[in-house]
């Protein structure tokens, strides 16, 4: 078996997706170097209608990644389906949120150089919802990959969904609560804080220890205390994870995500678990 190959598959489709035209349909793509997931919303129902997951056995190289990215799209003929909108989210580990009022893009280069290693190439997304320009670097021969198979895509970094969904989601909030989603060995975490944004960044996770480390840390640094915060969890954790586990030991109000609130969702998708893929679907609510 090729060490690029998937370690596993798993894909639910309804059985109207076939009849559907797909010109009335938007296509969500999240990356990762564990994972290659996408979805097909139904726009003129506003219902989720497809998703395909390839889980890889490791985190790949960026050249293994994007070569089985780009085999995996046109195996699946995804650039040839002409879907009326393709937003595709890049997990990067490369970003940073700059308030709007303190963002100046010809700058965009020194807030990747002062935060995180050296990309290829600095683009930004724009989070309303704060407001702040999401600063990150990709390569530039992933985007070469990406185009040869989508004729057009707008791009976005997964913190940009991630950060929107939970302000869309939580506009009445009014206590603490910290979210946590574990893409693979990448912990995304962000904070509302009465009733307002506070925090986001990410980190690299290998041990039950780092996860838990890293929820301390951030409830700390917030004056959080753990005892009265609740936190949501979503992403690849469950019940019965160490991970899991481990945070149930110092944080008594810990719960895990629900999808999408404003989107509908085939009856196929009943059997995945609600909180496994909601960033996935919240990329959706972004184009």
């Amino acid at each position: 078996m090729p060490e690029t190959a998937p370690l596993q598959r798993t894909e639910y489709t309804d059985e109207q997706f076939n009849k559907l035209n797909k010109s009335d349909c938007r296509l969500a793509v999240y990356l990762s170097p564990e994972k290659i997931s996408w979805s097909v919303l139904d726009v003129i129902h506003h219902r989720v209608v497809s998703l395909t997951n390839f889980q890889f056995a490791k985190e790949q190289s960026p050249s293994d990644f994007w070569n089985e990215a780009a085999r995996l799209f046109n195996e699946h003929k995804l650039g040839q389906q002409s879907f009326g909108h393709v937003t595709i989210a890049v997990d990067t580990g490369e970003n940073v949120l700059v308030p709007q009022e303190l963002f100046v893009e010809n700058e965009i280069n020194a807030y990747l150089n002062f935060s995180v290693s050296e990309p290829e190439q600095a683009v930004n997304d724009f989070i309303e919802h704060i407001p702040a320009f999401n600063v990150y670097g990709i390569h530039n021969n992933f985007l070469e990959s990406l185009r040869s198979v989508f004729e057009k895509f707008d791009l976005l970094h997964v913190a940009t969904p991630f950060v929107s969904n939970i302000l869309r989601e939580n506009k009445n909030l009014q206590h603490n609560r910290l979210f946590a989603h574990l893409a693979g060995s990448r912990l995304h975490l962000a904070a509302m804080q009465n009733g307002a944004f506070a925090f986001y960044n990410s980190y690299p996770v290998h041990t039950k220890e780092d996860f838990s480390y890293y929820l301390l840390a951030v409830a700390e640094e917030l004056s959080f205390h753990p005892e009265e915060i609740s936190v949501l969890l979503s992403g690849d954790i469950t019940p019965d994870t160490q991970f899991y586990q481990t945070a149930k030991r110092f944080l008594q109000n810990v719960e895990f995500a629900e999808r999408p609130k404003a989107l509908k969702y085939s009856s196929k998708l009943e059997a995945v678990p609600r909180h496994l893929h909601s960033l996935l679907f919240s990329i959706h609510l972004c184009a």
